[in-house]
């Protein structure tokens, strides 16, 4: 079975190993088709995306051609269908969705908030940590930039981030803060304007008895924030820095 790839650099594993998909604009077909698993995607659209809206007189036929060597290269070693299917007007990536980690990854996000809606704590955590071990670095890595990728690309990164911090939120209902205070403190460096983690931080500080860095996090956020964006901090901090100040119950 193969296992498609696009929580990190782009790429094909067939029960562990990368496969070869040749030159950069053949793995761009691929990506393109991958991220598209189960739509048939027409030839005239396929040229469109890899080359930018500027594809060449050849590029049909360069398509076809670079499609015929992704289809060998794909072509399951037990003598199962292939994968990369041409159907009119183009072709399509007909693969289980398990098979794509994208996949994957939105559908253990959303058993993971079911979860914890039935007040499963422990079951979203694991699910959550699940789906976040999918990663393998930013989505797309090595199309990020192009435009047939980047929209998608920046989308499943955000999703990430979600999933991060709601992970955070069943660590900190766990009762975990003292184990999450590194990490959200290398969370709040990445993502400097992000304010859900700097209050995840703040609260993380304030349950390991830590006060005072408690109210200096929100102090680097406020500069942060009124320096880049000429902004006060929002609601959720204002309000967390008080309860903070007065020690309120609410944050025990």
């Amino acid at each position: 079975m193969m296992d498609f790839r696009l929580l990190g650099p782009f790429g094909v594993e067939c029960e562990g190993r990368p496969v070869a998909l040749g030159g950069r604009r053949q793995r761009a077909i691929l990506a393109l088709l991958t991220m598209h698993a189960g739509e048939v995607l027409s030839t005239d659209r396929i040229a469109e995306e890899i080359w930018a809206g500027d594809p060449p007189p050849s590029a049909t036929r360069t398509v076809h051609s670079y499609v015929s060597r992704l289809r060998s290269a794909l072509r399951d070693p037990d003598g199962g269908e292939d994968q990369l299917v041409r159907r009119e007007p183009g072709y399509v990536l007909d693969v289980d969705p398990e098979r794509v980690d994208a996949v994957r990854f939105e559908r253990l996000v959303g058993r993971a908030v079911a979860a914890l809606d039935a007040g499963d704590t422990e079951s979203a955590n694991d699910g959550l940590c699940e789906a976040l071990n999918l990663w393998r670095g930013e989505a797309l890595a090595d199309f990020a930039y192009d435009t047939f990728a980047v929209t998608e690309s920046q989308r499943l990164d955000g999703r990430r981030l979600e999933a991060l911090e709601l992970r955070i939120d069943t660590d900190l209902a766990l009762a975990w803060h003292a184990q999450v205070v590194a990490e959200l403190e290398s969370l709040v460096v990445a993502h400097p304007l992000r304010e859900r983690f700097w209050a995840q931080l703040m609260i993380s500080l304030y349950r390991c008895g830590r006060q005072a860095d408690a109210l200096a996090a929100y102090a680097r956020v406020r500069r942060l924030l009124v320096d880049e964006l000429g902004l006060e901090p929002g609601e959720e901090l204002r309000l967390l820095e008080r309860q903070v100040l007065e020690q309120s119950a609410e944050l025990a």
